[in-house]
């Protein structure tokens, strides 16, 4: 499940989360389509996992306001 998913019950009272959604959206986005073209390196690969994992909690903290 994306961000956008897991969000849209609370987008509609809150004009910040809304915008939170569309920006983390296009990071996921980014992230993926990084994941896909990055060379097999472990370097690469574990800092893209640790910015994917790092948006997953600001998914996080921002179930919580």
């Amino acid at each position: 499940m994306n961000f956008s998913q897991s969000a849209k019950s609370t987008t509609h009272s809150c004009p910040f989360r809304h915008d939170c959604n569309n920006l983390l959206t296009v990071i996921l986005g980014n992230i993926a389509i990084a994941e896909k073209q990055a060379s097999p390196s472990k370097e690469i690969t574990d800092r893209l996992a640790d910015a994917r994992d790092a948006t997953y909690k600001i998914i996080d903290l921002l179930k919580a306001i």
